[in-house]
């Protein structure tokens, strides 16, 4: 049973339960409707939080950020302040896990030796001190001139990430920037839209709602995040 001192903890377990029946690890997707709601922040902290449950037992979460442009998770824990808290980062590790990704590059690049360079090149896992999270890390050092990045439908990579961690929650991009969270909202046990106080009987959130459902997702309704972005912790789930 989690604890529910953190607001955003009684989120996490309302979107954990019930259980899968096949003892996966659920996937989490986490969305808005706006940019500069705190999406991001939401995502992160629902990651450390359940990281703070299942790493006791020996289970790892996975943070995957969506936003490859912005890589706004890998940035967060690559700062020296933030390590001093979390731990350093070990990796780079393979984030494809056999499976083909939720990123695709075209056209293929060949390494020196001419060779194709292999998916796990582009897209890495780190693993954030002890704490039993992982996060994402796009290499776009990997990219030349003339390639192009593409976020991709992986159902068999989602499947995968089950197998691997006891939760995955996703940071996505929000629909006001582009709509890639329909690459893995239909795959999602849960998506949550995230929004502030003020936006909180915005139609847009359930406009945002309806597309989810059109899509197939399962849409566990909104995280309101009240007060300051990033100062703020507080979240409830309406």
């Amino acid at each position: 049973m989690m604890n529910n001192q953190n607001p955003l903890q009684g989120v996490l377990s309302a979107l954990c339960a019930p259980p899968r029946v096949d003892g996966r690890g659920p996937v989490i997707a986490v969305t808005a409707a706006h940019g500069g709601v705190g999406s991001s922040y939401v995502a992160r902290n629902l990651s450390i939080l359940a990281a703070q449950h299942y790493g006791p037992f020996g289970q790892r979460v996975a943070l995957v950020d969506l936003d490859l442009t912005q890589q706004a998770q890998s940035a967060f824990f690559h700062d020296p302040m933030q390590q001093a808290t979390y731990g350093a980062l070990r990796g780079p590790y393979d984030a494809t896990f056999g499976q083909t990704p939720f990123w695709q590059v075209s056209p293929d690049g060949v390494d020196v030796d001419g060779e194709r360079k292999s998916t796990a090149r582009y897209g890495a896992l780190y693993l954030v001190g002890d704490t039993g999270l992982t996060v994402t890390k796009f290499n776009w050092d990997e990219i030349k001139d003339g390639q192009n990045v593409h976020l991709v439908a992986s159902r068999d990579y989602w499947h995968a990430m089950r197998d691997q961690f006891a939760v995955i929650i996703v940071d996505t991009p929000s629909f006001e920037r582009a709509d890639t969270a329909l690459t893995v909202i239909p795959e999602a046990d849960k998506t949550v839209i995230v929004c502030d106080t003020a936006r909180a009987s915005d139609p847009a959130q359930k406009a945002l709602s309806d597309r989810i459902a059109e899509n197939e997702g399962r849409c566990a309704g909104l995280v309101i995040n009240e007060g300051a972005v990033p100062a703020s912790n507080n979240g409830r789930l309406a």
